[in-house]
Formats: C-alpha cells, structure tokens, sequence
C-alpha cells in the first residue's frame, strides 16, 4: 500500500484494522457501492466503513444530504459534509428529493 493510499483512506483504513471481519463499502469504476471484505484502498475509488452508519456515509459521499433532528421542535437540519455520526442512528435521516 502507498503512502497515498493510506493517506486518502486513513479513517477508513483504521477502522477496517479493527472491525476487519464486516468489510468496507466501496465505489469503483463502475460507480456502484459494493462491500468488499479484502479492499485494497485504490486511491481513486471511495470508501466507507460498513458500521450502522454505513447508509449515511454513502449518500454524503453521493453527494447527498444528510439531516440530523434538532431541538424541542424535532425540526430536521442539514448535517453538512461530515461522517462523526454520535447520536443514535435515529436522529439521522437522507434528506428527501422533495420535502413537502
């Protein structure tokens, strides 16, 4: 493995060290998410780790919204570009095409 492949990868690299037996998500070539159980960390293909997060890391990778539950009111918000996901898996959500 090259230091630029650790390098674009070293979240995903580091917990894959630890959780080897789930495997990571990747995205290659053919522009489809596919879990790989021995990834070799190609520097131009994306990764994410397979925990219960696994659905939001994809679609922030996607370029999709990801929206976090906020306040007394339960008003969603935009969580932004970020993958430290620490709430239950339930305060979590992709955002709608179309919300009404």
């Amino acid at each position: 493995m090259t230091k630029e492949q650790i390098e674009a990868h070293k979240e995903v690299i580091k917990w894959f060290i630890d959780n080897s037996d789930k495997g990571v998500w990747f995205k290659g070539f053919m522009n489809e998410w596919k879990l790989q159980t021995d990834p070799h960390f190609v520097e131009e293909y994306l990764y994410v780790q397979n925990d219960e997060y696994a659905e939001f890391r994809k679609a922030l990778s996607d370029s999709k919204t990801v929206q976090q539950i906020y306040g007394a009111d339960c008003e969603w918000k935009d969580l932004g570009w970020s993958d430290k996901f620490t709430y239950p898996i339930e305060n979590y959500r992709i955002k709608p095409d179309k919300e009404n």
